[in-house]
């Protein structure tokens, strides 16, 4: 057997080594090193190079053995110690040669130094690129006789068929080629406008399945291959912009629409690498638009149409931008048409672009009308209706408009009285909702509640509801799954509802267990006076609103009957005051400044006040009755806790050592509900110091919502707008209701004072509200026609 010239290099200079030098020290070993002569040029290394390896090695060697023998240890053990010139001459030749030929050696682990790059049969260039766009190769030392395929990643083998897989490592070479073929892969388009988030897709392409690794792919739609998004190669207006990996890492292998898939790109799932890849296509380059702005009356009949693609300053309308100005792109008729408004604006161009404008008629007459909600003040919705004088113009429910609102002042039929004439309407988003709670079955509570209120009302939340009905009449209830609405709280849930027009809700919160509840009477400081337990040990309903009453602290009423109670702490908390003679409990509209007692007495009391609207500013007082020079806001709500008379006048506390004077406020209580003024006649207002309002006025018949009352000279009076007021012996509290009727044979209808007007058959009703008349409950089923309870069958 022929051996490898390297093999037989390496044992002769081993022997040398061993028998000539091996007994030199360590240290003179170190010193002849570090004492080396110069390295001899190139041009005399052939000569010297070969003479030495023929002493050495009784053959010819190579440069490769040459380049074995400079680098084994015991070798250059006896090299540097030798005191022979020839062998010093060997050493210097066997460097020089190294230098001038760059092989590579072998050490005596057997190792070798070798750079492997590869070639792909199904590219057209040959090469392996990786993620970066370069080419990839392997350098490094690697043991004698390792199968190259050994050396490679796992994503490079899952990526690429070697086609010369036994190819292994081998002592003196050092450079290698392997051809290599892609597999396929599959893959997937994502398109995004915004490329900081990429929670959720834009467009998103099928699965598309690539023939090979290593292959530019266009990714633009031919044959059924992924696309992104052609025709027009856009997405929502936005020209490709890039193409980046699912991280969002820019990607060299890209050019354009087409990139290359590398072996190395971040796949779709790292626990799942062979599931394919997401290529994400970034879409944020803005293109030209075209803008359709269409022209309407206030009717909604279209003018004319223009579409523009230049703003009226000159530039180009582009994909993206964000249109606040309606005079940016408005080109009309000035002489013939007034702007009015748009219902776009904002409005963000994109691919598709159409803004509808509305003008006004130079040559008609509008009436304005201006929908103010009832608690800010503020406009909430401008209407312009057209009419001359002395035409009836139809003004909008606030319904029709914003559902979530409904009219406080009465919307229907008008009368234009004077040219561009302005109508306030009050509106209110304030309702007042049927929610009954139970527990396992049994009813706990089951009063009226301002829907603006429900949050403080309920018992628990809806992890613990084990039923929920709602619906527009307590008679006709919907069960709702609350698993089907999950993040969203109990009380967000009912206001939902609320808004789609539901107003009765039924809630159990089901336990096994018997109910135990604490019940906390509180004054307005959150000072508890007594509290009880509410209990239904016999697992029967419990009438918790009449054992709240029965259960009243002596001396002390609940301030508010139609709030009842709020839940806070796991209690339910009831607000009390205690008893005080009628002028003041019920709140005289003068609020009884005056008075002939000069005591200075004091009285414990608990109320709620407010100031006078039409006051310009309101005294505080202090203990002693003089003015502090300091003063409260009109039309503002304060508690107080004491009533004082002194030197005549009475006072009421509303901080420590601040008092303000009963003629500046009046006494009222919370009470939102819906009220409906008497059908027989006009209705006159008040304000709150029950002064009469000389140009307003209530329609009969017509409905409001209010939020309190008041008592002004012994009489009733409920709030329908900030300081109007109407007393309760012109409007009555109702309930509105969506619910059928059956009538019992004869069944008797009244008006809403309680006249009969008229006897009917048995029949099935449609009503719409329940009311108390002269004691009775009844069903409104006409205009001004109730029906009694009693009428009505099982």
């Amino acid at each position: 057997m022929k051996l490898k010239t390297s093999l037989i290099t390496t044992i002769g200079i081993s022997l040398f080594s061993t028998i000539v030098l091996g007994s030199l020290p360590t240290q003179q070993v170190k010193a002849n090193t570090s004492n080396q002569q110069p390295t001899t040029d190139v041009s005399d290394n052939t000569d010297l190079n070969t003479q030495n390896t023929s002493q050495n090695n009784n053959e010819d060697s190579n440069s490769s053995s040459t380049d074995t023998i400079s680098n084994t240890a015991d070798s250059q053990k006896s090299i540097n110690n030798s005191t022979s010139q020839q062998t010093q001459t060997t050493i210097q030749s066997a460097t020089v040669t190294n230098a001038a030929n760059t092989s590579t050696t072998t050490n005596s682990d057997d190792t070798q130094s070798a750079t492997i790059s590869f070639t792909d049969t199904g590219n057209s260039d040959g090469s392996v690129i990786d993620k970066t766009g370069s080419t990839y190769t392997l350098s490094g030392s690697y043991k004698v006789g390792t199968k190259i395929t050994d050396l490679l990643p796992s994503d490079f083998t899952r990526a690429y068929t070697v086609n010369n897989p036994d190819t292994e490592i081998e002592a003196g070479t050092d450079k290698y080629n392997l051809s290599v073929t892609g597999k396929s892969l599959t893959m997937k388009v994502q398109g995004f406008n915004n490329p900081d988030n990429y929670e959720a897709p834009d467009l998103i392409s099928p699965s598309y399945t690539v023939s090979n690794y290593g292959k530019k792919v266009n990714l633009i739609y031919t044959n059924g291959n992924p696309s992104l998004y052609s025709p027009s190669n856009t997405a929502n207006g936005y020209t490709l912009t890039k193409l980046v990996d699912k991280n969002g890492n820019d990607l060299p292998t890209a050019d354009g629409d087409s990139l290359i898939f590398t072996f190395d790109m971040p796949d779709i799932s790292t626990t799942n690498p062979s599931g394919g890849y997401f290529i994400r296509a970034i879409y944020d380059t803005p293109i030209n638009q075209d803008l359709n702005v269409k022209y309407l009356d206030d009717e909604g009949n279209t003018l004319f149409t223009k579409t523009i693609n230049k703003y009226k300053d000159g530039n180009d309308i582009m994909t993206g931008d964000v249109i606040s100005d309606p005079s940016s792109i408005m080109d009309f008729d000035t002489d013939n048409y007034t702007y009015w408004k748009t219902n776009d604006l904002p409005y963000t161009v994109t691919g598709s672009n159409n803004v509808d404008i509305y003008l006004l008629l130079n040559n008609l007459n509008y009436t304005i009308v201006n929908y103010i909600d009832k608690s800010t003040g503020k406009i909430i919705y401008t209407d312009k209706l057209r009419g001359d004088v002395g035409n009836t113009i139809s003004i909008k429910d606030i319904q029709s408009i914003q559902p979530s609102y409904h009219m406080v002042d009465n919307a229907g039929d008008y009368t234009v009285k004077k040219d561009n004439e302005t109508l306030n309407l009050n509106v209110s988003d304030e309702l007042v909702l049927n929610i009954t709670q139970k527990v396992n079955g049994n009813i706990i509570f089951d009063a009226p509640v301002s829907n603006k209120l429900v949050k403080d009302i309920l018992l628990s939340d809806s992890n613990n509801v084990t039923s929920f009905q709602y619906g527009m009449s307590k008679d006709i209830l919907i069960p709702l799954d609350l698993s089907q609405v999950p993040g969203i709280s109990l009380d967000q849930v009912i206001n939902l509802l609320t808004a789609a027009g539901a107003s009765n809700f039924v809630i159990d919160y089901g336990t096994n267990e018997s109910i135990s509840l604490t019940v906390s009477y509180q004054d307005s400081t959150g000072k508890e006076i007594s509290s009880f337990t509410l209990s239904n040990s016999s697992n029967d309903d419990l009438d918790a609103v009449q054992s709240i009453k029965d259960n009243l602290p002596n001396n002390y009423t609940i301030v508010d009957e139609n709030n009842l109670y709020t839940v806070k702490d796991g209690k339910i908390v009831v607000q009390v005051k205690t008893n005080s003679d009628n002028n003041t409990g019920s709140g005289s509209g003068s609020g009884s400044g005056d008075s002939d007692n000069n005591t200075g007495d004091k009285e414990a009391i608990e109320e709620t006040l407010g100031t006078h609207p039409n006051l310009s500013s309101i005294n505080i007082y202090d203990d002693n009755g003089n003015s502090t020079g300091s003063t409260v806001a009109p039309n503002t709500d304060w508690r107080t806790d004491e009533k004082m008379i002194l030197n005549g006048k009475t006072y009421y506390r509303i901080a420590t050592n601040q008092w303000v004077n009963a003629n500046d406020i009046y006494v009222y209580y919370n009470n939102p509900s819906y009220v409906r003024t008497y059908s027989d006649s006009y209705k006159l207002l008040v304000n709150s110091q029950d002064q009469a309002i000389t140009n307003r006025g209530l329609a009969a018949g017509s409905d409001w919502v209010s939020d309190r009352y008041a008592y002004f000279n012994d009489q009733k009076y409920y709030r329908v707008a900030t300081n109007e007021w109407i007393s309760a012996s012109d409007a009555f509290e109702y309930q509105p209701i969506d619910q059928v009727v059956q009538t019992t044979s004869n069944a008797q209808l009244f008006d809403d004072k309680g006249n009969v007007v008229r006897t009917i058959s048995s029949l099935s009703l449609k009503a719409d509200k329940i009311a108390t008349i002269n004691g009775t409950k009844m069903y409104r089923v006409a205009t001004n026609e109730w029906l009694p309870i009693t009428d009505i069958q099982e």
